[in-house]
């Protein structure tokens, strides 16, 4: 699963991209908010932690921002640059000493959940993607120094997480139970305190990421086909749970992909 938000790079002409994947991040992001719009855009279901800088120019902020659990209007503002750091779903950063469940559906200042009370500074007066990007891998890797958890339960749950995502979100309670050696109720409760979501929802949630990004990437698939294809029971079920997840319909969705050149935008790095 690559959790994406598609919406970040509809706002933007040029977005920028370092995949990770280690360390518990999943990639660091960065774009300029360029095109007309009422200054917000929309979050989407991804079960990951974002810590998101921000810059007019003139001023700095950086937040939290925990995973939605549904579609979300959030603020993203003309002419702002923002940078990003999407951790892998279902993990809490170490710089941050705190739990996952604590920042669901929540924005929160970073300010108020780190030690360095310049880091926002440090990343923000980089010039180039590039310099905030490794400027942010050095700080943070010294936050792993030291960082402990409790083994036991983590494992349980990467368990749970990497058998939920080879699955593309299909899979039943029941081979989960065979696969970990634990019963649904200790899964759903250690599951659910580690990550604040059970894992049915967490199943649903990949299994929407991966219908996402089929859909940004063919555009000659049917809708019909895509519902097939990624484990929904029929294409009725499939388009409500993508516009309880993306405030539009797939097809409606699909057009504006289309219209913005989505995948032109990207700059790997």
């Amino acid at each position: 699963m690559k959790p994406i938000q598609p919406y970040f790079a509809l706002c933007a002409s040029r977005y920028f991209k370092r995949i990770i994947r280690a360390d518990g991040i999943a990639h660091i992001y960065g774009y300029t908010c360029d095109h007309p719009q009422d200054n917000t855009t929309t979050a989407v279901p991804d079960s990951c932690i974002d810590i998101v800088f921000n810059s007019d120019g003139s001023t700095i902020s950086a937040q939290v921002c925990g995973t939605v659990l549904k579609h979300k209007t959030i603020l993203n503002e003309q002419g702002h640059d923002y940078f990003g750091i999407r951790f892998i779903p279902g993990v809490s950063p170490a710089i941050l000493r705190a739990r996952f469940p604590d920042f669901i559906d929540k924005q929160i200042a970073l300010e108020d959940c780190v030690m360095d009370k310049t880091l926002a500074e440090q990343i923000m007066t980089c010039g180039t993607f590039k310099e905030k990007a490794d400027t942010f891998l050095r700080l943070y890797k010294k936050s792993l120094e030291g960082f402990s958890e409790d083994e036991s339960k983590i494992n349980l749950v990467n368990a749970v997480k990497d058998k939920i995502i080879s699955s593309y979100g299909n899979v039943r309670m029941e081979t989960i139970e065979e696969y970990t050696g634990y019963g649904r109720r200790y899964i759903d409760h250690v599951f659910k305190d580690i990550t604040g979501l059970k894992p049915k929802t967490f199943c649903r949630i990949v299994r929407f990421q991966n219908t996402i990004d089929h859909l940004d990437h063919d555009n000659t698939i049917t809708i019909s086909e895509l519902a097939a294809e990624h484990g929904y029971f029929d294409q009725p079920q499939f388009i409500r749970d993508f516009e309880y997840f993306t405030g539009m319909t797939p097809r409606s969705y699909r057009r504006i992909i289309i219209g913005d050149n989505y995948t032109d935008k990207f700059i790997l790095s």
